[in-house]
């Protein structure tokens, strides 16, 4: 039995393969997940997303170098947005990028079922609801990103308080 089993295992692995691919990835499915994903990420959503990472970097700049101009600092901003908005679907782009994943995950049959969900009616308000849920998230997640990180930040500085201290001295009762 035991003899068999490294056998039974290899059978399986060579019969079942790498990730479920059960089609190949053609201009109609690659265009089917490029519809697909601009429903679970819009351009508007993900463009704000971009947008608030630029205006964070573009403020530590400031704070970091005055001296830079407020005319450099808008060039900066708004040369990031224009970019994002040339790059994200070009060819080779992010959302090119990003099909494959889809790909490995999701048959082609998938993918359509998925995208005829979204022609009824509830699948045109979470389609919806995908959209302003990633927008009126973002102040939430990064002020707990900014609590998890003052509670990490304590907590290392307690640490590193606690080991440049040298041990309590006991003494006999």
């Amino acid at each position: 039995m035991l003899k068999t089993a490294p056998l039974l295992c290899m059978v399986l692995i060579l019969a079942c393969g790498g990730p479920s691919r059960a089609d190949d990835l053609t201009p109609e499915k690659i265009r089917d997940i490029k519809t697909l994903m601009s429903i679970g990420m819009p351009r508007e959503a993900d463009l704000a997303m971009w947008s608030r990472q630029v205006e964070r970097t573009v403020w530590t700049l400031r704070q970091q170098h005055p001296q830079i101009s407020d005319q450099q600092l808008r060039f900066m901003n708004d040369e990031a947005i224009r970019l994002y908005r040339e790059k994200r679907d070009e060819p080779g782009g992010l959302t090119d990028r990003l099909v494959e994943i889809y790909h490995n995950h999701l048959s082609d049959d998938d993918v359509k079922q998925i995208l005829d969900f979204f022609k009824t009616p509830i699948g045109q308000k979470v389609k919806s609801f995908l959209a302003t849920r990633q927008i009126e998230a973002m102040p939430i997640i990064e002020q707990w990103q900014q609590e998890v990180l003052t509670a990490w930040l304590q907590s290392v500085m307690a640490n590193m308080v606690r080991e440049s201290m040298p041990p309590a001295k006991q003494t006999p009762r």
